[in-house]
């Protein structure tokens, strides 16, 4: 079976097109600014240097015009990477703790609670 990491499908640079235009789109159209933010898996956080999603999503958000931002490295630079995830793999209190302070680190007004105009 294909593992998350391994070379793409043809087939998903396309839907990713395709979905990353449908959020442009829709941005657009509610006169805000879309962004796709990436937070590295499980076996990245652990060490699997590999870069297919991220790499994947930022060459799909560019063609759409949308932002990206990769979180990987914030998540990386943590000590304790155990501690950012809950058994099933998914963020713990202070995973969303590193989220957030990426994002506030890439997009201020999330810290003022006022948007960019």
């Amino acid at each position: 079976s294909r593992h998350v990491l391994d070379p793409l499908p043809d087939l998903l640079p396309q839907e990713l097109d395709r979905l990353f235009g449908e959020i442009a789109r829709v941005a657009h159209a509610s006169g805000i600014e879309g962004a796709i933010v990436f937070i590295p898996n499980k076996e990245q956080l652990f060490g699997d240097p590999r870069r297919t999603p991220q790499d994947a999503f930022s060459s799909a958000a560019a063609r759409a015009g949308l932002d990206f931002i990769d979180t990987t490295a914030d998540f990386l630079a943590e000590s304790d990477k155990p501690d950012l995830l809950i058994p099933d793999g998914h963020l713990s209190d202070r995973g969303n703790a590193v989220l957030l302070d990426a994002l506030r680190k890439r997009l201020p007004e999330l810290e003022t609670g006022t948007s960019a105009s």
